[in-house]
């Protein structure tokens, strides 16, 4: 199966719960473990809410770009925004106790989430505009 789908939304919460739906059922096609799905959808969801709330500063009228593909190896996600930009080298580095989930930190998870969930995560800014490919590969 090779498909694919663009979607445009607005940069709301709302909007990202939508995507974030809309990315679980997507990724059943490719995955029959519920489990894996919401991990899926836990990664898209964190992405686009970092945009909707750092690269946008919580502003509603800026577009964000979801680009899902589905090939026989994959289903990636690209996402892309005009907000401001993030360097991931700038990023601090977590120390927590994954085993304390009380006391987990709630910033700056993104990247940690990301890595730890997907099989590849690349991100590029060019010429004003960001960049994030999300790819998990399939047992197929």
């Amino acid at each position: 199966m090779n498909a694919a789908v663009t979607l445009a939304i607005k940069s709301t919460l709302d909007n990202v719960r939508l995507i974030g739906s809309a990315v679980k059922g997507i990724s059943s096609l490719k995955f029959h473990s519920v489990r894996e799905c919401n991990y899926i959808e836990t990664a898209v969801v964190e992405a686009l809410t970092n945009i909707v709330r750092h690269a946008y500063q919580y502003n509603p009228e800026q577009l964000i770009e979801i680009i899902i593909e589905i090939t026989s190896g994959t289903i990636c996600f690209t996402i892309r925004d005009e907000g401001l930009s993030f360097d991931p080298e700038d990023a601090e580095p977590l120390s927590f106790d994954p085993n304390d989930v009380e006391n987990l930190p709630e910033d700056g998870m993104g990247i940690f989430i990301f890595n730890s969930i997907m099989d590849e995560v690349h991100y590029m800014t060019m010429n004003g505009k960001n960049q994030l490919r999300l790819v998990k590969y399939t047992s197929e």
